[in-house]
């Protein structure tokens, strides 16, 4: 299967913009849930940060594994993240 050079592209720049959105996305989430939480390290528990932390998982993996992959298109994880 091979991508068109501007589907391509459009993958890349989506796959980068998803990286910068975690960079800074992170840490205020996390600040967030230990100011939410208010007791220390129990955030980490939290089923909200949980589910957080699974979302942000899923966006990093489908990110990565796009930038990687070159000859063939890998949208598919990163699609399904950002549902």
């Amino acid at each position: 299967m091979s991508c068109s050079r501007e589907g391509r592209t459009a993958e890349t720049r989506l796959a980068k913009l998803t990286l910068w959105a975690l960079a800074i996305f992170v840490p205020f989430e996390t600040y967030a849930s230990y100011v939410f939480a208010a007791s220390g390290a129990r955030f980490l528990i939290h089923p909200g940060y949980l589910h957080s932390v699974a979302g942000m998982a899923l966006l990093f993996a489908g990110a990565y594994d796009s930038l990687k992959a070159w000859p063939r298109c890998a949208p598919g994880l990163m699609c399904a993240s950002h549902a």
